[in-house]
């Protein structure tokens, strides 16, 4: 798994920039409202949380290699069924696993800001 942690309380506070950028992806997707979908890099789940709006009768897997994002996730999603919290790196996650457990995959942000983290 990942070295690199997160603080899930500030990231939370401060990802506004990635929210927007997720809702311009989501706005793109044709979901039915009652697929799975692969949540990957969740981070603290502000995103999770418009795919769920999304998504009445579907269901989320929150994926993330971070402890405290999967912590913050998991308290936020307490008791919803619809959300599965997943402490793991995508990286990890064989590929069949995610081909049978998922109707659509939102990595297109993720792998973005992975490029941009990289560069600081």
């Amino acid at each position: 798994m990942s070295t690199r942690t997160w603080d899930a309380a500030t990231y939370d506070r401060v990802s506004a920039p990635q929210v927007s950028w997720s809702e311009a992806i989501l706005d793109r997707l044709e979901l039915q409202g009652d697929e799975l979908v692969l949540d990957a890099g969740c981070g603290s789940g502000r995103v999770t949380e418009l795919l769920l709006q999304r998504l009445p009768k579907g269901r989320v897997i929150a994926l993330d290699a971070d402890a405290d994002m999967v912590r913050a996730t998991r308290e936020r999603f307490a008791g919803d069924p619809r959300v599965e919290v997943v402490h793991q790196s995508l990286s990890e996650m064989e590929l069949a696993e995610v081909r049978e457990r998922r109707d659509g995959l939102k990595t297109e942000l993720q792998e973005l800001w992975a490029r941009r983290a990289n560069r600081c």
